[in-house]
């Protein structure tokens, strides 16, 4: 969870969350799933960018 503190000038302060779970397939192959959501304010400053989302990589280590 994070907070965004802003300048006045810039727009109002958001905040944005993220959980992970994560499975070590074996010692060189991780896979990620990853929810992430943003509160109306981001939504706002970032039409089309900000709000809930869900997110799968693959990540392989050499």
């Amino acid at each position: 969870m994070g907070h965004y503190w802003l300048d006045a000038r810039q727009g109002p302060d958001y905040t944005h969350g993220q959980l992970s779970a994560i499975a070590t397939l074996t010692p060189a192959w991780e896979l990620r799933a990853t929810v992430h959501d943003t509160d109306n304010a981001a939504r706002r400053l970032f039409p089309g960018a900000a709000g809930g989302r869900f997110e799968v990589a693959l990540q392989g280590s050499f």
